[in-house]
Protein backbone atom coordinates (compact mmCIF):
# COMPACT_ATOMS: atom_id res chain seq x y z
CA UNK A 1 0.00 0.00 0.00
CA UNK A 2 3.09 2.47 0.53
CA UNK A 3 4.36 1.57 -2.73
CA UNK A 4 1.36 2.28 -4.57
CA UNK A 5 0.50 5.50 -2.46
CA UNK A 6 4.34 6.95 -3.23
CA UNK A 7 3.89 5.62 -6.77
CA UNK A 8 1.10 7.70 -7.15
CA UNK A 9 2.49 10.85 -5.65
CA UNK A 10 5.37 10.91 -7.98
CA UNK A 11 3.11 10.58 -10.40
CA UNK A 12 1.20 13.62 -9.17
CA UNK A 13 4.15 15.65 -8.98
CA UNK A 14 5.68 14.57 -12.56
CA UNK A 15 2.07 15.32 -14.22
CA UNK A 16 1.94 18.98 -12.26
CA UNK A 17 5.50 19.61 -13.19
CA UNK A 18 5.04 18.64 -16.67
CA UNK A 19 1.58 21.05 -17.00
CA UNK A 20 3.52 23.84 -15.27
CA UNK A 21 6.53 23.86 -17.39
CA UNK A 22 4.78 22.92 -20.35
CA UNK A 23 3.48 26.23 -22.25
CA UNK A 24 0.99 26.79 -24.80
CA UNK A 25 1.95 28.92 -28.08
CA UNK A 26 0.73 32.07 -26.65
CA UNK A 27 3.27 31.50 -23.72
CA UNK A 28 0.90 31.20 -21.22
CA UNK A 29 0.83 28.55 -18.83
CA UNK A 30 -1.77 25.38 -18.89
CA UNK A 31 -2.32 26.66 -15.34
CA UNK A 32 -3.16 30.39 -16.07
CA UNK A 33 -6.31 29.95 -14.67
CA UNK A 34 -5.71 29.07 -11.50
CA UNK A 35 -3.44 32.38 -10.56
CA UNK A 36 -5.20 35.47 -9.57
CA UNK A 37 -5.52 38.06 -12.24
CA UNK A 38 -2.52 40.50 -11.79
CA UNK A 39 -2.25 44.00 -13.08
CA UNK A 40 1.17 45.01 -14.83
CA UNK A 41 3.63 46.74 -13.02
CA UNK A 42 3.22 50.73 -13.96
CA UNK A 43 4.99 53.17 -12.10
CA UNK A 44 1.86 55.83 -12.73
CA UNK A 45 -0.59 56.25 -10.41
CA UNK A 46 -3.82 58.42 -10.35
CA UNK A 47 -5.83 59.27 -7.22
CA UNK A 48 -9.46 60.31 -8.17
CA UNK A 49 -12.86 60.50 -7.32
CA UNK A 50 -15.79 58.95 -9.18
CA UNK A 51 -16.72 60.56 -12.05
CA UNK A 52 -18.60 63.84 -11.72
CA UNK A 53 -17.78 64.33 -8.07
CA UNK A 54 -14.62 66.42 -9.02
CA UNK A 55 -14.74 68.62 -11.99
CA UNK A 56 -10.94 68.69 -11.67
CA UNK A 57 -10.83 64.90 -11.70
CA UNK A 58 -12.80 64.67 -14.81
CA UNK A 59 -10.70 67.31 -15.73
CA UNK A 60 -7.35 65.68 -15.19
CA UNK A 61 -8.32 62.19 -16.23
CA UNK A 62 -9.38 63.49 -19.84
CA UNK A 63 -5.48 64.45 -20.00
CA UNK A 64 -4.05 61.12 -18.21
CA UNK A 65 -6.12 59.30 -21.05
CA UNK A 66 -4.81 61.23 -24.20
CA UNK A 67 -1.15 60.93 -22.73
CA UNK A 68 -1.68 57.28 -22.21
CA UNK A 69 -2.19 56.84 -26.04
CA UNK A 70 0.33 59.29 -26.79
CA UNK A 71 3.02 58.24 -25.20
CA UNK A 72 1.78 54.39 -25.15
CA UNK A 73 2.01 53.78 -20.80
CA UNK A 74 -0.87 52.68 -19.08
CA UNK A 75 -1.57 54.96 -15.63
CA UNK A 76 -3.05 52.93 -13.35
CA UNK A 77 -6.13 54.34 -11.55
CA UNK A 78 -7.32 54.56 -7.70
CA UNK A 79 -10.90 55.82 -6.65
CA UNK A 80 -9.96 57.49 -3.23
CA UNK A 81 -13.60 57.57 -1.77
CA UNK A 82 -14.78 53.90 -2.52
CA UNK A 83 -12.01 51.89 -1.91
CA UNK A 84 -10.41 52.55 1.91
CA UNK A 85 -6.98 50.74 0.71
CA UNK A 86 -6.72 53.25 -1.99
CA UNK A 87 -7.14 55.76 0.77
CA UNK A 88 -4.77 54.47 2.92
CA UNK A 89 -1.89 54.42 0.14
CA UNK A 90 -3.31 57.98 -1.01
CA UNK A 91 -2.78 59.08 2.82
CA UNK A 92 0.74 57.55 2.84
CA UNK A 93 1.91 59.32 -0.34
CA UNK A 94 0.62 62.69 1.01
CA UNK A 95 3.00 63.50 2.81
CA UNK A 96 2.65 66.94 2.16
CA UNK A 97 -1.15 67.08 3.61
CA UNK A 98 -2.20 68.84 0.86
CA UNK A 99 -5.41 66.28 0.77
CA UNK A 100 -6.08 67.49 -2.87
CA UNK A 101 -7.86 65.35 -5.82
CA UNK A 102 -6.55 64.51 -8.20
CA UNK A 103 -3.35 63.22 -7.36
CA UNK A 104 -0.92 62.03 -10.02
CA UNK A 105 1.97 59.72 -8.23
CA UNK A 106 5.20 58.72 -9.92
CA UNK A 107 6.46 55.76 -8.23
CA UNK A 108 10.12 55.28 -9.82
CA UNK A 109 11.02 59.37 -9.61
CA UNK A 110 8.98 59.52 -6.38
CA UNK A 111 6.95 62.68 -7.67
CA UNK A 112 3.34 64.27 -7.04
CA UNK A 113 1.15 66.21 -8.75
CA UNK A 114 -1.46 67.86 -7.09
CA UNK A 115 -4.77 69.05 -7.91
CA UNK A 116 -5.56 71.18 -11.46
CA UNK A 117 -2.05 71.09 -14.32
CA UNK A 118 -1.80 71.32 -17.66
CA UNK A 119 -1.36 68.10 -20.51
CA UNK A 120 2.10 69.23 -20.50
CA UNK A 121 2.90 68.61 -17.07
CA UNK A 122 1.28 65.26 -16.88
CA UNK A 123 3.22 64.51 -19.93
CA UNK A 124 6.73 65.07 -18.01
CA UNK A 125 5.60 63.39 -14.62
CA UNK A 126 4.48 59.98 -17.26
CA UNK A 127 8.00 60.27 -18.60
CA UNK A 128 9.14 60.47 -15.33
CA UNK A 129 11.44 63.95 -15.64
CA UNK A 130 11.81 66.12 -12.70
CA UNK A 131 8.92 68.68 -11.69
CA UNK A 132 9.93 71.81 -10.47
CA UNK A 133 7.74 72.87 -7.30
CA UNK A 134 6.85 76.49 -8.45
CA UNK A 135 5.08 75.51 -11.86
CA UNK A 136 2.36 77.81 -12.76
CA UNK A 137 0.35 75.44 -15.20
CA UNK A 138 -1.50 77.39 -18.27
CA UNK A 139 -5.11 75.80 -18.51
CA UNK A 140 -7.66 75.64 -21.22
CA UNK A 141 -10.13 78.14 -21.45
CA UNK A 142 -12.72 75.30 -21.52
CA UNK A 143 -12.38 74.49 -18.45
CA UNK A 144 -13.18 77.56 -16.66
CA UNK A 145 -16.15 78.17 -19.57
CA UNK A 146 -19.50 78.56 -18.71
CA UNK A 147 -22.30 76.64 -20.18
CA UNK A 148 -25.68 77.55 -20.87
CA UNK A 149 -27.16 74.83 -18.24
CA UNK A 150 -24.77 76.88 -15.49
CA UNK A 151 -25.89 80.39 -16.84
CA UNK A 152 -29.11 79.59 -16.47
CA UNK A 153 -28.61 77.61 -12.44
CA UNK A 154 -26.46 80.96 -11.59
CA UNK A 155 -29.90 83.41 -13.01
CA UNK A 156 -32.05 80.81 -11.17
CA UNK A 157 -29.98 81.49 -7.69
CA UNK A 158 -30.41 85.15 -8.28
CA UNK A 159 -34.20 84.68 -8.84
CA UNK A 160 -34.48 82.80 -5.18
CA UNK A 161 -32.68 84.72 -3.28
CA UNK A 162 -35.16 86.62 -0.85
CA UNK A 163 -35.58 90.32 -1.64
CA UNK A 164 -37.41 90.80 1.93
CA UNK A 165 -33.53 91.18 3.40
CA UNK A 166 -32.70 93.72 1.01
CA UNK A 167 -32.52 97.78 1.69
CA UNK A 168 -34.03 99.41 -1.65
CA UNK A 169 -30.71 100.57 -3.01
CA UNK A 170 -30.12 97.09 -3.07
CA UNK A 171 -32.84 96.18 -4.65
CA UNK A 172 -32.30 98.45 -7.07
CA UNK A 173 -28.79 97.33 -7.90
CA UNK A 174 -29.92 93.81 -8.22
CA UNK A 175 -32.48 94.85 -10.44
CA UNK A 176 -29.71 96.68 -12.37
CA UNK A 177 -27.53 93.82 -12.70
CA UNK A 178 -30.64 91.40 -13.89
CA UNK A 179 -31.55 93.98 -16.39
CA UNK A 180 -27.80 93.65 -17.66
CA UNK A 181 -27.48 89.69 -17.42
CA UNK A 182 -30.40 89.43 -19.93
CA UNK A 183 -29.06 91.79 -22.46
CA UNK A 184 -25.78 90.15 -22.31
CA UNK A 185 -27.51 86.75 -22.69
CA UNK A 186 -29.37 88.15 -25.57
CA UNK A 187 -26.36 89.34 -27.10
CA UNK A 188 -24.59 85.87 -26.66
CA UNK A 189 -27.32 84.73 -28.39
CA UNK A 190 -27.34 86.47 -31.37
CA UNK A 191 -23.73 86.32 -31.64
CA UNK A 192 -24.03 82.85 -31.89
CA UNK A 193 -26.68 82.57 -34.37
CA UNK A 194 -24.84 85.08 -36.64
Amino acid sequence: MRRFMSLLVAILAAACTTLVSASSPGGASPLAFFRKNKKEYSPLLFFKAPKGMVPECDFVEKMVSQIEKELGVEVERFDVMRDPRARVLYDKLDTQSKQQLPLLYHRESRQSVFGLTDKNRIRAWAKGRWLSGDYKPTLPAEFFSVTEEDADELEEEMMMEDDADLTPLQRKGKEAMRERYEEDAAKAKKKRKA
